[in-house]
C-alpha cells in the first residue's frame, strides 16, 4: 500500500504504525525533514581538563558518531577506563583518561 502525492502535509506518524521492513522512495528524505544533523565543537583545553560538554545532547544511537581529533588526529574512542590523553569515552561529554595539554587543539564531531 502507498500513500498518494502529498497524502500528509505536516504531522508525524505514531510509533510502530509502520512495518519495520517498508521502505521509503529513494530521495524522500531531505536533511531538512531530519530532527539530527552534523555538529562540531572547538575546544580550547587549558591543561587542567579531561572532561568536555558537547553543545547538543547526543542519542545513544548516534554514540559511535562521536569522533575526537586533537591536533588534527583522530583519538581512540574506548568503552571504559581511557588510558591517557589519547583515549577517551563518552556521548555527550566526552572524557580523556588525561588532561588535555593548552597547547593542544581539541574538535569534536558528531551528530546530534
Amino acid at each position: 500500500t502507498q500513500l498518494a502525492n502529498d497524502a500528509v502535509e505536516a504531522g508525524k506518524i505514531a510509533d510502530g504504525a509502520v512495518d519495520a521492513t517498508a521502505t521509503l522512495a529513494d530521495d524522500i528524505v531531505s536533511p531538512a525533514k531530519l530532527t539530527f544533523g552534523a555538529r562540531q565543537d572547538v575546544f580550547s583545553p587549558d591543561g587542567s581538563t579531561s572532561a568536555f560538554d558537547l553543545n547538543n545532547e547526543v542519542d545513544s544511537i548516534f554514540d559511535n558518531f562521536v569522533l575526537a581529533y586533537r591536533n588534527g588526529l583522530l583519538q581512540k574512542k574506548v568503552a571504559s577506563s581511557p588510558s591517557d590523553d589519547s583515549e577517551y569515552r563518552g556521548t555527550t561529554t566526552i572524557t580523556f583518561g588525561s588532561n588535555i595539554n593548552s597547547s593542544d587543539a581539541l574538535e569534536v564531531r558528531y551528530l546530534a
